[in-house]
């Protein structure tokens, strides 16, 4: 299970999501739907650690984590699938290979 408490995303002065609760369970389906430009890819980006964002709570699996210092430690265990395409260049093994060496 992943729950996230008092999440708050921002760019500058502007506040682009506020959260105050979200729960995602094992095995359920969860959309994130809304407008373009509502926040959604900032969403997934912040719970994949992958952009700065200030929780209150984050916990992953019954664990409560420390954001700030475990970082790192649990971007290696997540996985994230971009929008666009993001190959380097060499074969496809190459990039499939990648993740796993730098894990």
């Amino acid at each position: 299970m992943l729950r996230l408490n008092g999440l708050t995303l921002r760019a500058g002065t502007k506040t682009i999501v506020d959260i105050e609760d979200l729960t995602i369970n094992p095995h359920e389906t969860t959309a994130i739907i809304g407008r373009n430009g509502a926040g959604k890819s900032s969403l997934l980006r912040a719970i994949g650690l992958l952009m700065p964002a200030v929780f209150k709570h984050y916990s992953l699996a019954g664990e409560n984590l420390q954001v700030g210092k475990q970082a790192l430690e649990l971007r290696r265990q997540m996985a994230h699938v971009f929008q666009t395409p993001k190959l380097l260049s060499g074969s496809v093994l190459y990039n499939v290979a990648l993740p796993l060496r730098l894990r």
